[in-house]
């Protein structure tokens, strides 16, 4: 018999099947209190312990409990409120002799399961699949907790040639293989229409029993019957009918055709909840949140509220159910491929998925909320349901798409972000970025807004800073001493002076290097010697040096992009102009670096210089011991009587390689005032990172017009960060240096940046270094750290031919496809800590110019396009991806590819499902991206 679901359509009972034969005698206990309950899965072989294989186009088709992979264990719950041990977990093992889709026996997992209680009383028992999807403890008698998971991808395919019976595949390479560079099908068996089917994951379907025991069943065991509470939607996608063009690239009106594809990629299928507005396009739809169809919820599994609202409560998670269809081979990465065959019916490809949905959020009136998003390597492609009173939960509820017959649907460039899912944390998605993008030898004539409208959401800027002090909190009026009210929040740090010396001299021995001076007179320690020679000797080496600290008072320094000759305009204008025109629903990284900075002269308030030393004991080195020389008549010979006097030989000596930076200083309690308001020099870098600061303060008091919001992100950021925390507003990235631009006095405890310390050898491996929000950080640190401390992983060149000398183009090459496994490792480690940096960018033959920036262009940027494009690749986030040349010069578009790469690093963002809040987490996480690259103690891995 099959499982009857009306009770969906109304509110009808579970049905529960109980033993129909009763014997005349009266019925004897088999069990007493304290005693394990035994179950048995009621009338096998109708429960199943996989899904139905028959794939009939049916609405009333059952479905049972179970997974389809074969040989995995199947575990269920069962609770029962009446006795004092109410919960256990069971196995569930198939029947002996029987077909490996049949139930069988009910098995307990630990010494102890569920136990009878009082024989005067009911027992009543509910079991749940999955048993990991639901809580371990019931709520008021009858409720728990459960989930029904965000991403439902097919665990393995099947495929049906015509009318044949099933044939499992265990991989999809023998259904798409093809040239990826003609976009051709190569395979001769792919001449038939075949249908595939993905086999669910079970774990999203919600399955629950239900059975009361009486007084008089007391001690029997007890049967289980379960049923399906899950919404279910059975999709079938239609092959193409005309070929397609990769990308949805394809543009008539503007006379663009796009590479044509006699294929389709199926790459995921999102069924989303969106609220529907007229006069709106329905890729604009927005994503309703209020409707969660994935996530966790509180399920009441007592008979009354079956079919009821009450049923279901508490809802909390994702208005989305992503299916991602791929599967992996070896390191390929094979999506299921639908060809150009006919024009109806078995003539076409066909695709069949299903998905789950949390029971009862969707109804038969508000089905047409449902839109379906495919994500193919064509473009984007979208459809909304329509009500149907055939909608129920517990029944397959059949979704059929349209042909492919158009290209797909582009992002809108302008507005591309508000296009994703806002709870999408901002690490994991995939951004196009201009690589210098204020220097024309890199960027051409664009300016900052065309590349916007191009897609371009990340800037890579180089700044130097200018010159003169600017009134602190105005750019327009310049520095007074007389009005300046406010001081730098730490006093400036400056050192001068530095100086070694030897003392406590001990165990000198002849060095047999250099030779004995004669011919002067030496004094040291006021005794006059005639004689000298260097000798090694142990001795404590002192290094004393003044600190001199300044209360400076505020001001700001402009900040210009580095190829702005003139120092027109601050880049502060240019990003606060370029934010004018942003989505509010959008967002831009700007990522700042300095190439070439100016050193300055400030005023300071009052000084003091302190005289600091350090001293480290046991070091050798070289000294000179002094004597004198006597003249010895017979012989007429000279001889030496050498003293233990001994002094510093400066001149070999050089102290720096005898300290570190973990060596401490100390104050000799010397200090000496300096003059109030005098000048402080201010090095370089130190300057220019006073020039970023006050950019930064700027941008982030600075109101946006169009958005109504501050132009600069300054709330906190941090791994969970989302796309909705930080819309409509500029977030900036710093590269310090090292730790002379890197002191809090410059940059204060507020700043509102990520920090991450630029350092050479990224050229050929990508490295992950430490990145921090609000203050710089050191590259690297101790192993162990929590999971909640950034990562800043990138890999990039600017001289190319170089840095890395012979081969150097492939070399490069073979740098991005190692960031793309990092970046795939720490995906699959689900921490969504990382911030990447893949730069294509720079330029070749060992001279910045145009042309060899160009150079380097026509051969990245296709090739990074083929890699994103390509269904070995494995899918993981992007980050910020800096190019040359987001805009090809007029007439050069195929060469640099350069559009197409834009969309691809877009349409990246939807290939796969990304983390974001509200989402699973796995049982065991890998935590692959807590590990730094080529640091002490941290071996590359």
């Amino acid at each position: 018999m099959k499982i009857s679901y009306k009770w969906a359509l109304a509110v009808v009972p579970f049905l529960f099947m109980a033993c129909d034969d009763k014997l005349n005698e009266p019925e004897i206990n088999i069990a007493t209190s304290g005693d394990d309950v035994q179950f048995s899965v009621a009338k096998a072989p109708e429960s199943r312990t996989v899904y139905q294989d028959q794939w009939d186009e049916v609405t009333s088709q059952a479905i049972y409990w179970g997974n389809y992979i074969d040989g995995k264990d199947e575990f269920i719950n069962i609770y029962c409120p009446n006795t004092a041990r109410g919960f256990a977990k069971y196995k569930v093992n198939l029947k002996e002799g029987e077909s490996s889709s049949v139930a069988g026996t009910v098995v307990k997992t630990a010494e102890a399961g569920i136990q009878w209680g009082n024989p005067a009383e009911p027992h009543t028992f509910y079991a749940f699949y999955p048993a990991d999807k639901a809580g371990t403890t019931l709520s008021g008698g009858n409720t728990i907790r459960a989930t029904v998971e965000t991403g439902q991808s097919p665990l393995s395919y099947k495929m049906k040639t015509n009318s044949d019976g099933f044939d499992k595949l265990e991989s999809l390479t023998s259904f798409n293989t093809y040239n990826s560079t003609e976009y051709k099908d190569n395979s001769v068996t792919n001449n038939v229409a075949k249908t595939l089917y993905g086999m669910p994951d079970m774990d999203a379907a919600v399955m629950v029993a239900r059975r009361t025991m009486t007084a008089d069943e007391f001690g029997q065991p007890v049967p289980l019957q379960f049923n399906v509470l899950a919404d279910v939607l059975d999709i079938t996608l239609n092959g193409p009918i005309t070929p397609n063009t990769l990308g949805g690239n394809a543009n008539p009106e503007a006379g663009t055709e796009g590479i044509a594809a006699d294929f389709i990629q199926i790459q995921a299928v999102t069924i989303e909840v969106v609220n529907v507005v007229a006069g709106v396009d329905v890729q604009d739809y927005e994503i309703d949140d209020s409707t969660p169809i994935s996530g966790s919820f509180d399920l009441n599994m007592s008979e009354d509220a079956a079919g009821t609202t009450a049923m279901v409560s508490n809802v909390s998670g994702n208005a989305s159910v992503q299916l991602q269809t791929s599967m992996t081979e070896g390191n390929g990465v094979y999506y299921p491929t639908l060809f150009v065959r006919g024009t109806t019916g078995n003539d076409l490809d066909h695709l069949r998925l299903r998905a789950f949905l949390i029971p009862g959020q969707i109804t038969s009136n508000t089905l047409s909320k449902l839109r379906i998003h495919l994500q193919t390597n064509c473009g984007e492609f979208y459809q909304m349901l329509n009500d149907d009173p055939n909608f129920a939960s517990g029944k397959l509820y059949p979704v059929k798409l349209g042909y492919f017959e158009t290209r797909g649907y582009d992002f809108d460039l302008a507005a591309w972000v508000g296009q994703l899912d806002p709870d999408i944390y901002i690490s994991e998605l995939s951004i196009p970025g201009a690589w210098h993008a204020a220097n024309s030898d890199f960027q051409g004539t664009a300016d900052l807004q065309t590349m916007y409208n191009h897609g371009v959401r990340a800037f890579e800027v180089h700044t130097k800073n200018g010159t003169t002090l600017m009134k602190y909190g105005d750019f327009n009026s310049e520095f007074d001493l007389a009005t300046a009210t406010e001081n730098f929040e730490e006093p400036f740090i400056n050192y001068s002076g530095s100086s070694y010396s030897a003392s406590n001299v001990t165990n000198p021995t002849v060095s047999g290097t250099g030779t004995t001076e004669t011919g002067e007179t030496w004094t040291v320690n006021g005794q006059s010697y005639n004689c000298r020679r260097i000798v090694t000797a142990t001795c404590t080496v002192t290094e004393t040096r003044d600190e001199l600290s300044y209360i400076v008072p505020k001001f700001w320094l402009r900040l210009y992009r580095t190829t702005d000759k003139n120092e027109t305009e601050p880049l502060s204008t240019a990003i606060i102009n370029l934010a004018k025109i942003m989505n509010p629903d959008g967002l831009m990284f700007v990522e700042f670096g300095a190439d070439g900075a100016n050193g300055i002269t400030a005023n300071y308030r009052t000084g003091k210089a302190t005289e600091m030393t350090r001293s480290k004991d046991d070091q050798s080195v070289k000294v000179y011991q002094y004597g004198n020389r006597t003249y010895n008549y017979i012989p007429p010979t000279y001889s030496y009587e050498w003293s233990e006097v001994y002094e510093l030989d400066e001149k070999s000596f050089d102290g720096s390689g005898i300290f570190t930076d973990d060596d401490t200083w100390t104050s000799t309690g010397v200090t000496k005032n300096l003059e109030p308001n005098g000048k402080i020099t201010l090095r370089n870098y130190e300057a220019w990172s006073i020039a970023v600061r006050s950019c930064l303060e700027r941008l982030s008091t600075e109101t946006n017009t169009s958005t109504g919001k501050p132009v600069l992100y300054s709330g906190n950021l941090d791994a969970n960060t989302t796309i909705r925390m930080v819309q409509g507003m500029v977030i900036a990235k710093v590269n310090t240096n090292d730790a002379t631009n890197e002191y809090p006095y410059l940059w204060g405890q507020n700043t509102p940046a990520l920090f991450s310390r630029w350092i050479g050898g990224s050229a050929g491996t990508p490295l992950t270094i430490n990145l921090q929000w609000k203050a710089p950080v050191a590259p690297y640190g101790a192993t162990g750290e929590p999971s909640t401390y950034l990562r800043w992983c990138f890999t990039e060149a600017d001289n190319v031919s170089d840095l890395l000398s012979d081969n150097a183009l492939q070399k490069r090459k073979d740098a991005i496809i190692k960031m793309n496994e990092v970046a795939a490792a720490n995906y699959a480690g689900h921490l969504h800590r990382t911030f990447y940096e893949s730069s294509i960018g720079g330029y070749l033959n060992k001279s910045s110019s145009a042309a060899n920036a160009q150079e380097l262009a026509k051969e990245m940027n296709p090739f990074l396009l083929g890699r994103i494009t390509s269904p070995t690749r494995q899918a993981c986030p992007l980050g910020l991806v800096f190019m040359n040349y987001v805009v090809p010069p007029a007439g050069q578009e195929d060469t640099y590819r350069s559009a197409e790469l834009i969309r691809a690093i877009i349409n990246n963002n939807r290939a796969f499902l990304l983390n974001r809040e509200g989402g699973e987490v796995p049982a065991v996480q890998d935590n692959t991206n807590s590990h730094f690259s080529n640091s002490p103690g941290n071996p590359l891995k």
